[in-house]
């Protein structure tokens, strides 16, 4: 056979291995060439070996052809097995590539599922006081009379919205609803509620937590009119309690969103709501706390402010009522209660029965 290739040393082909392994040539066998391109000749009587093939190299620096020889079977295993690791690398290095990349897609699929779906997974909750009958009457009135002078009045506290106090409103995580309920629950139970005899005289547990909603002209907060309520300590420790124990659930949301209403207000008021949203999701918590009854809307402030003025001072008389009840109450539009939505309800009024 003859082959035509450039080398710069004498190279010896094993052609029993039937593939292009090149060893030395022995100084023992004959050659012959042709310069420049290496004209290789081959014959059997010639090898060392009846398996090897004569190759011809360059000229040495004396002019004097250098040939060296080596049985084929001397390094044929030491060229077989590096082709084979060569294989085996390249497949196991495939196989960790594929790995990490899967890896890798899954990790921002599930950040990218997370960024698309956490506004599906949240609930807007007010949790707040249930009034008393006859409050939630005065309360009623007043609205009726306010749409009758207003006509763009949004909230209907008759059929759609439900009279109540806010103790916090904000959106959580819908996944820890089962949680932070349980929370509030237990929260209730020992610290909130109040145990009477059957004679209605209170035994023990927390003091009955009187509420006054004060007769006055409604306090306007750009276009909402509202049944001002005296801030008494404990109402406000209600508040401050429910926050501390459940704003750890508060979605991201909640912490960036800031009501249109707020930027209406003087700027050293306004930052410290707009903190209170950063940090607990509501701007009304805390040193913001201020309850209140959400009588009417319209988006024009000065037609429900002359509404008000004109229906007089005593449309809403003032009304005194014992809390018996905080509610989980499924958020309306203008952050009202839907009458009959609520989620959740926790009783503060336990009477003890008459054991004499």
């Amino acid at each position: 056979r003859e082959f035509t290739m450039s080398s710069s040393k004498p190279l010896l082909v094993d052609a029993h291995t039937e593939s292009s392994r090149l060893l030395p040539i022995s100084p023992h066998i004959n050659t012959s060439h042709h310069h420049p391109h290496h004209h290789y000749s081959t014959s059997d009587s010639d090898t060392s070996s009846p398996h090897s093939i004569l190759i011809a190299g360059d000229d040495d620096p004396n002019g004097e052809h250098s040939h060296t020889a080596a049985p084929a079977s001397l390094f044929s295993p030491f060229w077989h097995r590096r082709s084979k690791f060569g294989a085996t690398t390249i497949v196991v290095s495939t196989i960790i590539l594929l790995i990490l990349l899967f890896l890798v897609l899954a990790v921002l699929g599930g950040a990218i599922y997370e960024h698309f779906t956490s506004r599906h997974e949240t609930m807007s909750l007010n949790i707040h006081l249930k009034l008393s009958q006859q409050c939630e009457d005065v309360a009623i009135q007043a609205n009726k009379r306010v749409s009758q002078l207003d006509q763009k009045q949004q909230i209907d506290l008759t059929a759609h919205q439900q009279p109540h106090v806010t103790l916090y409103l904000t959106d959580f995580q819908e996944r820890n609803y089962a949680v932070f309920s349980k929370l509030v629950e237990q929260l209730v139970q020992d610290e909130f509620v109040s145990k009477f005899d059957a004679h209605g005289n209170w035994l023990s547990g927390a003091e009955p937590c009187e509420v006054l909603c004060e007769a006055s002209l409604m306090r306007n907060v750009s276009t909402y009119a509202m049944w001002p309520v005296e801030n008494s300590e404990c109402i406000q420790s209600m508040s401050d309690r429910i926050v501390q124990k459940i704003s750890l659930y508060i979605s991201d949301e909640a912490k960036t969103k800031v009501p249109d209403w707020i930027n209406l207000l003087p700027e050293a008021l306004k930052s410290e709501k707009i903190r209170m949203i950063h940090e607990y999701g509501s701007p009304n918590v805390f040193s913001q706390f201020s309850p209140h009854v959400t009588l009417a809307y319209d988006g024009d402030a000065k037609r429900l402010q002359d509404a008000f003025t004109e229906a007089g001072e005593d449309l809403v008389p003032s009304c005194k009522f014992v809390v018996e009840e905080i509610a989980f109450g499924e958020v309306g539009p203008w952050g009202t209660v839907l009458r009959g939505k609520d989620k959740e309800n926790f009783k503060l009024v336990k009477q003890l029965e008459d054991k004499s």
